[in-house]
């Protein structure tokens, strides 16, 4: 029943592509055992990684006349930390009971489809410093469909709107408006957004989708916009809000086999987005091509361009930044999928006006020993060189107020090595294994600090001799750029993150339509030796590391015939 719950308004027969759109999922299962939201201070705290699952059901079906309808409900405990400094020592409650609640509903018709979303989190806060940091309720409630507009199904319309609700202190309403969502206290808006006063915040999302699905000539043209107070990350995912745009991608493809290749396609896609403000945030113009050889191997291009535009969450909260112009591209490569061995290698690169720069290679090879087993293994490395990374961020009354702080930046080199391997065995189409691991290395070093020197451009104030200054005791820097009211101190934000993940799922569906699921999961991290560059011994400290580890059983019932 997954698909079910699925976001609403991508179930439609359309093709929706993301070209520089920027939604947010409505629900996301994850955020039911989530990591606690608050945290314990003192000189040693222990605190849960996940949240306990007390108890969830979910029921899904169709009725006879055609609706799907699903009901998922899941309680989570209370959470505390442990801590401890010198000899005191107590209990900090860091997670609130809460209840998750998600219904959908979905009809399909002849030539048309539609239905409805609601989900509702509500948490039982009466721990006053959660109180202050998270809404006792959060709901979101939406509308989608789709509508075929002519007899032989070729162009087809869908789209969706939802709102969303949040009630809680006027501490947690604030931090929802400061958070990177949406940055309500960024002093170059035309007109202020944020109100520390609220104790409730909502908004609305929505997009429509016009898209040609047959032929060699094929279109999809969307907008779609998400306003400043949407919020669904209480049980759903949303990575921005206050956007709007559209884009315009046509495809030209011919699936009948030529003296080279067996299937070619080409698409071009120009997006553009702002921000409610009507600032231009994203300009670009998307390039893909793709084709299938006689041989039966594999081939996909991509570019792209963007234009200047301006980049409203470059300083964290600050004012906006200019970004420049980039242009990148890609390609990838994969041998014939019939046979038992398949490979696939993969390469990126990007760089912008300013003389920044990202590429990323991968190599993957998939073996098939038997028909009912299939191994995939394939390190990727990636680099990226940033002239200007974000560091962090001072405020500052001295400064003017369209700037209102430091903001700090620095040259960055960052460079991340990782390995995943997938094993997919299936002893019987009632039994099947599925293994995934991934060790990870992430090492990033900054150089060079200097700060937004005026807003809305790309122009720096370097720090240079005298300014800044290094304590190895702290490992902190302190800057005095020669502005506001004095030197400030920032911690070094060299780092070096490890990680080593691994699933293995166990299904056996013991009748038709009804499963037993048996997992084990395993996470190991660690961040030490920060800027360090030997990858030997940062794997040694990754495989010393402590292990938690989770083991879940999930059952599934089919009821009726």
């Amino acid at each position: 029943g997954r698909q079910l719950f699925d976001d609403i308004g991508s179930n439609a027969p359309n093709t929706h592509y993301r070209v520089g759109r920027s939604e947010p999922d409505l629900f996301y299962t994850r955020r039911i055992g989530r990591p606690p939201q608050g945290s314990a201070s003192g000189d040693y705290v222990l605190s849960p990684q996940f949240t306990t699952i007390l108890g969830a059901a979910k029921l899904s079906g169709k009725t006879a006349d055609g609706w799907s309808l699903g009901i998922l409900d899941a309680v989570t405990g209370r959470e505390s930390a442990r801590w401890s400094t010198g000899e005191d020592w107590g209990r900090t409650q860091v997670e609130p009971l809460t209840n998750y609640f998600v219904a959908r509903v979905f009809r399909d018709a002849d030539r048309a489809g539609y239905g409805g979303l609601f989900t509702a989190v509500n948490r039982d806060l009466g721990d006053p410093v959660l109180q202050h940091r998270l809404v006792r309720a959060a709901y979101v409630g939406g509308l989608d469909g789709y509508v075929f507009l002519d007899p032989r199904k070729n162009w087809v319309v869908g789209g969706r709107l939802a709102g969303s609700w949040l009630d809680g202190s006027r501490e947690s309403v604030e931090r929802i408006q400061l958070a990177s969502q949406r940055y309500f206290q960024r002093p170059d808006r035309p007109e202020p957004r944020f109100d520390p006063t609220l104790t409730s915040l909502g908004g609305w999302t929505g997009n429509v989708n016009l898209n040609r699905q047959s032929g060699n000539v094929r279109v999809n043209a969307a907008m779609w916009a998400t306003s400043p107070g949407f919020e669904s990350n209480d049980l759903g995912f949303n990575r921005r809000s206050d956007r709007w745009g559209g884009h315009l991608a046509v495809q030209l493809r011919q699936s009948r086999p030529d003296g080279f290749t067996r299937y070619r396609s080409l698409t071009v896609a120009k997006a553009y987005s702002l921000n409610f403000d009507r600032e231009k945030q994203a300009d670009s113009l998307n390039v893909y091509a793709r084709a299938r050889f006689n041989n039966y191997w594999n081939m996909g291009l991509s570019g792209y361009v963007r234009w200047r535009a301006l980049a409203d969450r470059a300083t964290r909260g600050g004012p906006s930044m200019l970004s420049g112009e980039s242009a990148g591209g890609g390609f990838w490569l994969e041998s014939d999928d019939r046979k038992p061995l398949v490979a696939r290698v993969s390469g990126y690169h990007s760089t912008n006006e300013w003389g920044s720069r990202y590429w990323n290679g991968e190599v993957t090879v998939e073996m098939h020993p038997a028909p009912a087993l299939s191994i995939v293994l394939g390190p990727e490395v990636s680099r990226a060189n940033a002239v200007a990374q974000w560091v962090t961020g001072v405020p500052d009354e001295a400064l003017p107020d369209i700037l209102g702080g430091h903001y700090v930046f620095a040259g960055f080199d960052q460079t991340e090595v990782a390995l995943a391997a997938r094993v997919n065995w299936i002893f019987s189409p009632r039994l099947s294994l599925q293994i995934y691991t991934q060790p990870l290395v992430s090492r990033g070093g900054y150089d060079g600090f200097k700060e937004l020197e005026r807003p809305r451009t790309f122009d720096f104030l370097a720090y240079g001799p005298g300014q800044i200054a290094y304590d190895p005791v702290t490992d902190t820097y302190t800057a005095d750029p020669g502005r506001g009211s004095g030197p400030f101190t920032f911690a070094n934000p060299d780092f070096n993150f490890k990680s080593l993940r691994v699933n293995a799922v166990l299904r056996w569906e013991w009748r038709p339509g009804s499963a037993i699921y048996a997992v084990w999961a395993q996470q190991r991290e660690n961040d030490a030796n920060p800027g360090g560059s030997d990858l030997g011994q940062d794997l040694d400290a990754l495989l010393g590391s402590p292990a938690t580890d989770a083991f879940q059983v999930k059952a599934t019932f089919r009821l009726g015939d």
